[in-house]
């Protein structure tokens, strides 16, 4: 990793690190990664299963909402009511995909605009449809029914398609959790069809290598013949993580597994929209400055021992961007994740640490979200973050609005509330303003 020493005001060593947000780049850290992995196989630990998520942190399951760190109780009781509302219906049921195994058939998945929706049907006969639109599938047109095949492919297979395939936090968080839930669910010995893209290809041949080879990609719009089995994941809806909350427990087993490195040296990481490549959202310079300052001085005053890592999406002295292993290696490390919301977060939670054993022992995520006041941000809408999944992975959540004067490129945090927040994670208060765990909702 790539560092760079900057100087703050407290005295505490800033250490800057880059990372991907929408692409990733060479396979710089995969021999390196293979080799920690031969390495650490053999330990014991690696045999057994992470623990299901709900006994992880009981009494915070199933999740209603993070704390909302903010000076005006009204303010929070609102998040409180708004995101309880939300993530009671998205709580309701078994969120396990339901497992589907047909033999010879056709299966193609199409290009909608972004959601990718796919037909699975028997080969002789179009009107003997898998039919679960909910689920992403959909009964396929007669004149697609009719297209010349690609490929004919015998033996047994999983394939998994899903929406926004090309964008690198919707495939850390929707599409990585029902592959690695077919990964589990088929035999060894069964192959994968996945849509084919560079973010799916580098970041599965960093994960698992052995995976990898078992993988055929294929593409949009085309007809596949399976003579054999196809089995599919099909999730209660396609479009939304509805359910509680054992989805991401395969991934997390996955990780646990294929990524089992846990670097001794912990960090504080801290999530830079600018220079990653986005546009929007940047926090204001000036006030991202004061940020950085008021975190470096939060740890010291709290003692941590960590070290503060920003990243913002390229290598400063190669403006290359960083690979996958050396992304999990980063987020493996982290103690703590502040930043907005965003493909930096959302695309790299998931390698954050998979197996704690309590409450404490989760990785926390400070995340800055825009809500009813900044109406040019998701259109005010609270929920515009990945708290929909993160959710259901071990982390305690935080939160802090951008402030009123921000908009849809430029945005602002209130430090009095950073510092609450800050303090609220890591030790006793100095700056003491309410917070959604010490405010009563009427």
């Amino acid at each position: 990793m790539t560092t760079k020493k900057y100087a703050f005001s407290a005295s505490i060593l800033l250490i800057v690190a880059t990372v991907t947000v929408n692409t990733l780049g060479s396979f710089q850290g995969l021999r390196r990664a293979q080799s920690v992995r031969r390495s650490l196989q053999a330990t014991s630990y690696l045999e057994d299963k992470v623990l299901p998520f709900d006994a992880i942190c009981p009494a915070e399951t199933p999740p209603k909402h993070g704390t909302l760190h903010n000076k005006n109780e009204k303010v929070i009781a609102h998040y409180n009511n708004f995101m309880t509302g939300v993530t009671s219906r998205l709580n309701k049921g078994d969120d396990t995909p339901q497992l589907v195994t047909r033999k010879n058939v056709k299966y193609a998945f199409w290009n909608k605009g972004s959601q990718y929706q796919a037909s699975m049907w028997a080969l002789k006969n179009p009107n003997d449809f898998l039919d679960a639109e909910k689920g992403g599938f959909m009964k396929p047109k007669p004149e697609d029914a009719k297209k010349v095949r690609a490929k004919v492919f015998k033996g047994d297979w999983a394939v998994f398609h899903g929406m926004w395939f090309k964008s690198y936090g919707h495939f850390g968080h929707d599409h990585l959790p029902t592959i690695a839930f077919l990964r589990e669910s088929v035999p060894k010995s069964t192959k994968f069809l996945l849509m084919d893209h560079p973010i799916a290809r580098r970041a599965i041949q960093e994960i698992d290598p052995t995976f990898y080879r078992r993988i055929t990609w294929i593409q949009p719009n085309t007809v596949y013949h399976i003579m054999g089995s196809l089995t599919v994941a099909v999730r209660r809806e396609f479009t939304h993580p509805v359910g509680c909350c054992g989805q991401f427990d395969p991934l997390r087993n996955w990780m646990a597994n294929s990524l089992p490195e846990d670097p001794p040296k912990k960090t504080v990481v801290y999530y830079q929209r600018r220079g990653s490549g986005s546009k929007s959202r940047l926090l204001d310079e000036e006030n991202e400055r004061q940020v950085l300052e008021h975190i470096a001085a939060a740890m010291q005053r709290q003692g941590l021992t960590e070290k503060l890592v920003l990243f913002n999406g390229r290598n400063p002295e190669t403006n290359e961007t960083m690979s996958v292993y050396d992304q999990f290696r980063l987020f493996r490390s982290a103690k703590t994740v502040i930043g907005p919301e965003g493909s930096g977060i959302g695309g790299n939670f998931v390698y954050t640490k998979p197996n704690p054993q309590n409450c404490d022992e989760r990785v926390q995520l400070l995340e800055f979200m825009g809500g009813r006041d900044t109406p040019e941000i998701h259109d005010g809408t609270t929920m515009a973050t990945h708290y929909q999944s993160i959710r259901k992975w071990p982390i305690e959540y935080h939160n802090i609005y951008f402030t009123p004067e921000s908009n849809k490129w430029t945005t602002f945090v209130n430090l009095d509330e950073l510092d609450s927040a800050l303090n609220a994670m890591w030790g006793n208060s100095e700056v003491n303003l309410p917070t959604s765990s010490n405010v009563v909702v009427a």
